[in-house]
Order: C-alpha cells, then sequence, then structure tokens
C-alpha cells in the first residue's frame, strides 16, 4: 500500500485510454475485441504514461496491440470482431463496460456513404471496409426524441444507413 501511495504523490491519478473500433462485417456492425486467454475480453487501449495526452497515448497503445512489427501473434491473444447484438445485455462474458457500448453507440446513427457490395464482388465493387475513407462514415448525434434526422443534419443520401437503438420503449 505504501509504494501504490508513493506513486500515486510521484505521478498522479491514473489514466488509461480505451478504443471502441467498429467494423461493417456481413452487413451489421461488428466491435473489435481483444480477447486474452479463454474468456477474458478487452477493448484495445490501456494505462497512458504520466503527462501523456489521450489521443498520443491511444495511438502509442494501438499501435502496439493492432499493428506489432512481427508477423505472429501471441499465442493467448486473438483479435476478434464481435456483433453488437452479441455484446449487448451479456455482462457475464463481456463485462459491465463492453456489454454497455450498444447502449452508449445508440445515440448516434451511423451513415455508410461508400459503395456497398451486394453479391460477388465486380471490378467496380472492389473497395473493402478497409479502403472506405474517414469522410465516407457520418456520425450524427440521434434527437432525444427519436424523431427523425437532428437539425441541420444532410439530406439523406444513397448508401446504407443503420442506426442501433437498444431502448425498451
Amino acid at each position: 500500500m505504501d509504494r501504490l501511495k508513493e506513486k500515486y504523490a510521484q505521478e498522479g491519478i491514473r489514466r488509461s485510454v480505451d478504443a471502441v473500433l467498429l467494423v461493417h462485417e456481413h452487413n451489421h456492425p461488428h466491435i473489435l475485441l481483444l480477447q486474452l486467454g479463454a474468456s477474458f475480453f478487452k477493448l484495445p487501449g490501456g494505462r497512458l504514461r504520466p503527462g501523456e495526452d489521450e489521443e498520443a497515448g491511444l495511438l502509442r497503445k494501438l499501435s502496439r496491440s493492432l499493428a506489432p512489427e512481427s508477423d505472429t501473434v501471441p499465442k493467448n491473444q486473438k483479435l476478434l470482431a464481435v456483433p453488437l447484438f452479441e455484446v449487448y445485455d451479456h455482462v457475464v462474458r463481456y463485462g459491465p463496460v463492453i456489454s454497455a457500448i450498444p447502449q452508449v453507440l445508440s445515440r448516434y446513427a451511423f451513415r455508410l456513404v461508400g459503395p456497398v457490395q451486394s453479391g460477388a464482388p465486380s471490378s467496380t465493387q472492389e473497395q473493402t471496409q478497409a479502403e472506405i475513407a474517414e469522410e465516407q462514415l457520418e456520425i450524427v448525434p440521434i434527437p432525444q426524441h427519436h424523431g427523425g434526422p437532428p437539425p441541420g443534419a444532410p439530406a439523406e443520401q444513397p448508401g446504407e444507413s443503420f442506426a442501433f437503438d437498444f431502448e425498451d420503449d
């Protein structure tokens, strides 16, 4: 306990950062999770160094865990894309923070404006989800009344739209 008090006096409060990374697989959003061992799941991220800002710390953690220098993956670690419907309300398996992510995401509308693949990919549809530019994904807050687009939101555009709403009304 004395060691913890001494470390707190030197560094201050311990800060951490986690990333919620969404991927679009099989026409449904998935969350990227790290599986450690047989039954422990966590978001990519970790503790920040003293004096390090959140963005720099997150980039450091993501580059270390998701883009390792070698081509091997640790035996006790897997990178999984878990569908949102699987994560929702499974506190025992994923923990309270990860299982609450679909509820937090339900406050936003995600509109994928890029090309949507249907059926077998053709020469014009060779763009993968990893190549979709940041400008092609719009994230718009959903108004509290859930009755239409927020004021000032762009008109419907061609592409695929999906929103997450897990509230029990």
